[in-house]
């Protein structure tokens, strides 16, 4: 019989491996049976390709086991139905309050689940990378509700909020386990106030009260670089990174949160904690419980206001470090490649120039347009949100870059 602990780094990984298998790529049934390779051959298994916004999911039964893995975002279409999302009333439903596209993606896998579960598992295991991990949560958490006597685990990678406490306090009755890297900015978004106060100074009351109702449930787990695990409900890195990395994250379809993100960090960081849980004979791993529920109130939000504008003030009279300054990691670059010269900003080419000097001319606008959004009013703001948005629906997979380069004689 197939024994699966999400607790232990051995079978997450096994589990994470799995995801990898169906991340992103043009998938059909028969390829089911490899992607569930790691734990040997299903009695009966369906891969089905991403519909619309729903990702690719597969599922595997053996014997009264169940297990059920869920991609991530792959198109800039589903990062934008994420985001534009956010800034609407969570939905009110039987294990709380629940962000509408995670609910509707959701709905549409469990209705995926026709087969399989008229077959009664005792033992139902959901995994998911970044989105992907969000709607395993809600998976499980929607399956606590509507089932008797299963036990349901869920082993979520790198995902975003997707819910309010009545959530956390639904999913602390399974067994969960929600792995990050240290320094992933995904388990951030939507941000809070403390998280990125330039951005919920900019977008306004209302949205940041909104982003405030968000939290993320229990289980959590951060792994650093050298694979050391530690309890913890978010990972641990500063707040301007934060905003910086939010931007990035909401950037690039394919690669939300750039390297922090990335399937690679987590197959090395979950493979070193595997290696040293091996090497030492460890159990279960410990973890965080929810992070605290801490809805916002108008006058927090007006004190950060005014801190902030205080900060911008300073910033321009010299008398303390710009709140708008750019970590070099973030800033646009150029680079020479077959005597092009390429502008390169969050991994994507931007623009394509016969001579350094162009280059190095949009590098710097770009870098000029990011600090000046910081300071922009919320009209400016929804234009260039609008025109970034219209920017992005007409990207090709950023693998690639965006396409087409600015090409610039």
């Amino acid at each position: 019989m197939l024994s699966i602990d999400v607790r232990t780094f051995k079978d997450s990984l096994n589990l994470w491996q799995s995801l990898m298998g169906i991340h992103g790529q043009l998938l059909n049934t028969a390829s089911a049976i490899n992607v569930l390779s790691p734990f040997g051959m299903p009695d009966y298994s369906a891969l089905i390709p991403k519909i619309g916004n729903t990702p690719n999911h597969c599922w595997g039964l053996y014997g009264n086991t169940m297990i059920l893995l869920i991609d991530g975002v792959t198109s800039v279409a589903q990062g934008q139905a994420l985001y534009a999302s956010s800034q609407q009333p969570l939905i009110s439903t039987a294990i709380g309050g629940v962000n509408a596209t995670v609910l509707a993606d959701a709905t549409n896998i469990i209705k995926d689940l026709i087969t399989p579960l008229p077959h009664n598992p005792a033992n139902i295991i959901v995994s998911g990378y970044s989105y992907g991990g969000s709607l395993a949560q809600a998976v499980a958490a929607f399956l606590s509700t509507s089932l008797v006597g299963p036990t349901i685990q869920v082993a979520a990678f790198g995902s975003p909020r997707f819910g309010d406490s009545a959530v956390s306090a639904t999913l602390a009755k399974l067994r969960v386990r929600r792995y990050m890297t240290d320094n992933d900015p995904v388990p951030r978004f939507p941000p809070h106030l403390d998280e990125a106060p330039a951005v919920s100074v900019l977008m306004g009351f209302t949205f940041t009260y909104l982003w405030s109702l968000y939290d993320q449930g229990p289980g959590g787990v951060q792994i650093d670089a050298n694979g050391v695990a530690s309890d913890a409900a978010l990972p641990s890195f500063s707040p301007i990174i934060t905003e910086i990395l939010l931007t990035s994250w909401l950037a690039q379809a394919y690669s939300f949160g750039g390297d922090a993100h990335s399937q690679s960090s987590y197959l090395t960081r979950l493979s070193k904690a595997a290696a040293a849980e091996t090497a030492a004979s460890g159990g279960p791993t410990t973890a965080s419980g929810p992070e605290p529920a801490t809805p916002l109130d108008l006058p927090t939000w007006q004190a950060s206001a005014a801190a902030y504008a205080a900060g911008l003030l300073a910033a321009q009279q010299g008398e303390g470090k710009s709140m708008l300054y750019i970590p070099v990691q973030f800033r646009p670059r150029v680079s020479m490649v077959s005597g092009v010269y390429l502008v390169i900003w969050m991994g994507n080419t931007i623009a394509s120039c016969k001579t350094k000097s162009n280059a190095k001319t949009i590098a710097k606008y770009i870098s000029k347009c990011c600090r000046e959004l910081t300071d922009a009013s919320p009209v400016y703001t929804g234009s260039m949100q609008l025109s970034w948005q219209a920017f992005l629906a007409a990207a090709a997979n950023p693998a690639n870059g965006f396409i087409p380069p600015l090409d610039v004689t």
